[in-house]
């Protein structure tokens, strides 16, 4: 049962979110003719709004920013909108102006868009994945915890834009991916004027042991349910998720969005931990000592 306190709050902080985001940012950064003026803080504003509504679903023991992400090995992302990390640290502030992290400490990225055409849609979840992978490759430090099974040992991602400019069902995810591995992709979109976006999971497609425990649990597994991973691993169970789309609901208009923060915060809360070894950034640790190290580690953490 729904908590109607709750609930009433979360929706009075979405209006504000809709009414920054896609109605008082256009007012205010476009001129008489709509042409944008200071897209910068355009854009700024949006984020802003976006992250207010994040913080009322996120656990205290992450922050938001935007910034970089880079790794031990020289890599670096392009800016993100957002990120999503780990509170105990501070960003690593370079030149006073742009917020850089080490990629352990980060749990989720996102990007943050107006309008959309098809193209720039692509373009979007494609640079979200390019920037993914270089976290999740480029982590080198110790794990700290492990929260669920391994295909949430990566980081959450997310695209929020106002509108999509095209007819969403044109485009599949395999087209917009095509060649990059399934690890990489999204985990939800919000489009605030169209749906939420993610998977769907289809509990008829699991092995007959996992079936049965479900129905002596009261499931229908006959159902599908909404699903915030591109793919599903779990003991013999090991497949593709697929695509979801969760339009207005005419009766419940803000539905689509409490789906996408409900994806956010439990990606916040699934993925694993990782922290950062600012003297493996450093370069001053013997390999093998780092090796022995996590080893040793990931043997006492293994039942976490």
């Amino acid at each position: 049962m729904a908590s109607q306190i709750y609930e009433k709050i979360f929706e009075r902080n979405i209006e504000q979110f809709v009414g920054l985001f896609s109605e008082d940012s256009s007012i205010i950064y476009r001129n008489e003719k709509n042409k944008l003026i200071h897209p910068g803080e355009y854009g700024k504003y949006r984020e802003e709004a976006c992250k207010n509504l994040l913080r009322l679903i996120l656990d205290k023991n992450v922050e938001l920013s935007d910034g970089f992400v880079f790794t031990s090995d020289n890599n670096i992302t392009t800016q993100c909108d957002i990120i999503i990390y780990n509170a105990n640290i501070s960003p690593i502030i370079a030149d006073g102006i742009s917020r850089m992290f080490p990629a352990e400490e980060v749990r989720i990225i996102g990007e943050i868009k107006s309008t959309l055409s098809k193209q720039d849609y692509i373009s979007a979840l494609r640079k979200l994945a390019d920037n993914k992978k270089k976290i999740i490759e480029g982590r080198r430090g110790v794990l700290s915890a492990k929260i669920g099974p391994e295909y949430q040992n990566t980081i959450g991602s997310f695209l929020v834009c106002n509108k999509l400019d095209f007819v969403y069902d044109d485009v599949t995810y395999e087209e917009i991916y095509e060649n990059i591995d399934r690890a990489y992709w999204h985990n939800a979109i919000l489009s605030v004027e169209d749906a939420c976006f993610n998977y769907q999971l289809n509990l008829r497609d699991f092995s007959e042991e996992t079936k049965k425990k479900l129905e002596e649990s009261g499931f229908d597994i006959s159902e599908s349910v909404a699903w915030q991973y591109p793919i599903y691993r779990q003991a013999e169970d090991v497949f593709d998720t697929g695509k979801n789309c969760i339009g207005i609901n005419a009766e419940r208009k803000y539905e689509h969005i409490k789906h996408f923060c409900v994806n956010i915060a439990s990606c916040s809360k699934e993925v694993w931990i990782y922290t950062y070894d600012p003297i493996e950034y450093l370069g001053m640790c013997n390999e093998n000592l780092i090796k022995k190290k996590k080893e040793i580690y990931q043997a006492t953490t293994e039942n976490i």
